[in-house]
C-alpha cells in the first residue's frame, strides 16, 4: 500500500511562514543559485541528503510552493518513491513532464514532440517483453 501525504496537495500555498526549522534562508539561497544557472544557461543538479525523517520532502514541497507563489519560477515535483510501483521509472517521469506541459500550456513544439517520441519508444519496448 502506498501512503501519500496530502497536506501539501491541500495547502498549495504553504511555504516557509510556519517553518519551525527556519529553512527559508536556505530556500532563498538555492533560488538565487537556480536563477544564476538559468541566466547563464548552465545545467543544474542539486542533491539533498539527510537521514530518513529529517524533513527533506517537506523542505522540497515548501520550496516548490515558494517557487510557484513568490518567484513564479516554473518547476515540477516528482517523487521517485511515490512512483516506485512502475517497472520503468523513466516512463513515470516522462508522464509527469507531459502532464506539466499540458497543464501549463507549454508551447515548445520540439520539446513536446521529443517527449512524445521517447514515451512511444519506451512503451513499445516494454510492451514487447
Amino acid at each position: 500500500m502506498i501512503v501519500k501525504d496530502t497536506f501539501f496537495d491541500e495547502n498549495k500555498n504553504c511555504t516557509f511562514e510556519n517553518d519551525k526549522l527556519n529553512r527559508k534562508d536556505i530556500a532563498i539561497n538555492l533560488t538565487h543559485i537556480l536563477r544564476h544557472s538559468e541566466i547563464n544557461s548552465q545545467g543544474l543538479i542539486l542533491a539533498l541528503n539527510a537521514q530518513w525523517g529529517n524533513g527533506k520532502t517537506t523542505f522540497i514541497k515548501m520550496w516548490k510552493n515558494m517557487l510557484d507563489k513568490d518567484c513564479k519560477i516554473p518547476n515540477l515535483y516528482f517523487s521517485a518513491w511515490e512512483e516506485d510501483y512502475t517497472k520503468e521509472p523513466l516512463i513515470s517521469l516522462l508522464g509527469e513532464l507531459n502532464q506539466y506541459l499540458k497543464e501549463n500550456k507549454v508551447k515548445n513544439k520540439e520539446f513536446n514532440q521529443a517527449i512524445g517520441s521517447v514515451q512511444k519508444i519506451l512503451k513499445e519496448h516494454y510492451l514487447l517483453y
